[in-house]
């Protein structure tokens, strides 16, 4: 009932003011439900997306993420790869054989609406013999899909989302034959 009064209250003053746009008012038929933030929320635990970009000695998450993300947006490394090391007292994002930069990329679609995450302009890897390449480090994430209108609010539904989080200097992969693989073994060293 609340976004049929905004509708026809919105529909009355375009005509009583002959407002230009009010085929905009008119054609918003759809709005997003009140608890979303609150379903994302319940979704992962509380966990809020940008404590996965930021080192985790940080209190702040709010000032440390908004000053790593101004900072990564006005540095050379979201233009280029860097030819050499980054060295000085930067975050580890910098320093890193693959540096990476917090990008955000924004979508109507699902929600949240904009979500930031770890981007790099670096195919392989810093100080490397080209065979090591720059990978993606994922963290799986829920978010809420947009998947119609009912009863003029949008429906969401869970989907899971890979959430680039950093990128790592690794070996190429071996491209596997037909064949069966041999069982995993146990060289690969564990830390205890």
């Amino acid at each position: 009932m609340e976004i049929q009064t905004i509708l026809f209250f919105g529909m009355l003053i375009c005509a009583f003011w002959s407002i230009g746009d009010c085929a905009a008012i008119r054609d918003q038929k759809c709005l997003d439900p009140k608890d979303l933030q609150k379903r994302l929320e319940k979704l992962n635990s509380g966990l809020d997306f940008k404590r996965l970009l930021i080192p985790h000695e940080y209190t702040d998450l709010d000032a440390e993420f908004n000053f790593l993300y101004t900072f990564t947006n006005t540095h050379a490394i979201k233009q280029k790869c860097p030819s050499t090391f980054v060295k000085g007292n930067y975050p580890v994002m910098f320093r890193s054989s693959c540096p990476w930069f917090i990008d955000v990329d924004w979508s109507n679609e699902r929600y949240p609406n904009q979500i930031e995450f770890a981007n790099t302009r670096c195919r392989t890897c810093i100080g490397s013999d080209g065979q090591q390449g720059c990978e993606r480090i994922h963290h799986q994430v829920k978010i809420l899909k947009r998947t119609g209108c009912v009863d003029n609010v949008y429906q969401y539904e869970e989907q899971h989302f890979l959430l680039p989080i950093g990128y790592t200097c690794a070996q190429a992969k071996e491209i596997e034959n037909s064949a069966p693989a041999d069982p995993p073994s146990n060289d690969v060293p564990v830390p205890v």
